[in-house]
């Protein structure tokens, strides 16, 4: 028996490869694939800022306390496309002419926001993980890629916003609001 390994090993917890996201309007389940991603495929970042409370004499941390909370889904995708280059920078209005798919871009001071579905399918079978981003807005707003001899991709960052509903119009209550992590074990 090899040395260093856990008496509680769950192979089914195990998640490897890349997943799968949709973007559309807030308040409605997403259900447009967005397409290839690049090889940095998903980066989803959970953050508390936490500040605490000392005493004493020297002051030791007597309790701690989130000051802010954040969740930030971050991805490059390497398909061309007006919507998802409108949704990764905030603005921009699409449109389709002819064979042509078209976003201008510039002078719209307010960003708009979308509804973002992660889902991953582990390696044992029917075991799926689901990241529901409620309401987000484009990160810093700011998309750009190159032209060169690798696939030419943009990277998409996206920050939650507070929703107090979900997708099916749901109430979320106060410690729900952000994002929901979604495990599926069978």
């Amino acid at each position: 028996m090899p040395l260093n390994v856990g008496d509680n090993l769950t192979t089914s917890r195990v998640s490897f490869g890349p997943g799968v996201i949709a973007i559309g309007v807030t308040g409605a389940t997403p259900t447009v694939n967005i397409g290839y991603l690049g090889d940095d495929a998903i980066e989803l970042e959970w953050n508390s800022e936490l500040g605490e409370i000392t005493q004493g004499n020297p002051k030791i941390p007597f309790l701690q306390f989130a000051r802010a909370q954040n969740f930030f889904v971050r991805w490059t995708s390497i398909e061309w496309s007006a919507n998802r280059l409108a949704y990764a920078t905030g603005a921009g209005v699409t449109s389709i002419s002819g064979s042509n798919e078209i976003m201008d871009f510039g002078g719209d001071p307010s960003p708009s926001q979308v509804a973002i579905l992660i889902q991953h399918r582990k390696a044992t079978a029917a075991h799926t993980i689901n990241v529901r981003v409620w309401t987000a807005g484009p990160e810093t707003g700011q998309a750009s890629t190159q032209l060169g001899d690798d696939p030419h991709g943009f990277g998409t960052a996206f920050k939650a916003l507070r929703s107090t509903t979900d997708w099916a119009g749901n109430t979320l209550d106060s410690q729900s609001q952000i994002v929901r992590l979604d495990i599926q074990l069978s």
